[in-house]
């Protein structure tokens, strides 16, 4: 069954048989990252990872569902089996904003990493490091969706109010989660700021909050371009997130209801 919650990436992330646990396509740079980060002989400076991460339980493997235009029996699909962020909310609201001015690694070849410039270049991306690819939140108990488009279409000085509209639930405008999230993203920092074993490539930030109760949670996501840095910091990713914890501090002074495209 497909995951209900699912507001960016590119494949379909499917619920898993344990209720707390999804189940995302395999990438094989993904299962090594996470391979990496839950050895038990990962260094001690990296241990602040696995807190910001989805937990990882390992690899599962389904059959695939009959094609419709062919007869051939196909192999079976190969996932990663993760924590499930958004199951501890009763209300979760999610933004998935993707980090870093580079979207590809060096494997990508010359015609996709044309594509992933251009796209940078004609999106906020190119200017702050940052790109919303999607957002669902409860408007008075009811849920609305921005997609993959709509962070597309705005403008850098547009994503205080892109963030705003975010974390207001209808009525007000929820202040104590955006300062608990602002709490999250400084201490990710002072870890980012030492941080010399990956490249970040097009990875996201997980943001989830709940009005009631009042509740939380950051996450680094989407590791299919991650790779190692062999001892050079990630300033991309690190510039980026500055960017993003200037945007949220802006979004919370902001003395007006957001103005913002439309998300058709």
């Amino acid at each position: 069954m497909l995951y209900p919650i699912q507001v960016g990436g590119h494949r379909a992330i499917r619920s898993a048989p344990t209720p707390d646990r999804v189940l995302k396509p395999l990438s094989q740079k993904e299962l090594a990252f996470y391979r990496r980060i839950t050895a038990p002989d990962l260094h001690p400076h990296l241990h602040w990872l696995r807190k910001y991460t989805p937990a990882f339980y390992g690899t599962a493997t389904l059959p695939q569902s009959p094609s419709a235009i062919s007869d051939t029996p196909q192999p079976p699909e190969q996932f990663l089996e993760l924590e499930d962020l958004n199951f501890p909310f009763r209300n979760p609201s999610v933004l998935d904003v993707k980090l870093g001015f580079r979207h590809y690694d060096d494997d990508a070849t010359p015609e996709k990493r044309l594509r992933q410039i251009q796209s940078a270049n004609s999106t906020t991306t190119a200017e702050t490091g940052l790109v919303i690819c999607g957002m669902r939140t409860f408007k008075s108990s009811v849920p609305e969706t921005c997609s993959k488009h709509f962070g597309k279409t705005l403008k850098p000085h547009q994503l205080p109010d892109a963030l705003y509209w975010f974390f207001h639930d209808g009525t007000s405008l929820q202040r104590t989660q955006m300062q608990q999230v602002l709490s999250s993203l400084r201490a990710l920092r002072s870890h980012f700021a030492s941080q010399t074993s990956f490249f970040f490539y097009s990875s996201s930030l997980l943001i989830v909050y709940d009005s009631n109760p009042p509740a939380s949670d950051v996450r680094m996501i989407d590791f299919a371009h991650t790779v190692p840095s062999e001892g050079h910091p990630d300033t991309g990713y690190l510039k980026a997130l500055d960017n993003l914890i200037t945007v949220l501090e802006t979004a919370l002074q902001l003395p007006h209801a957001p103005n913002l495209p439309s998300n058709e």
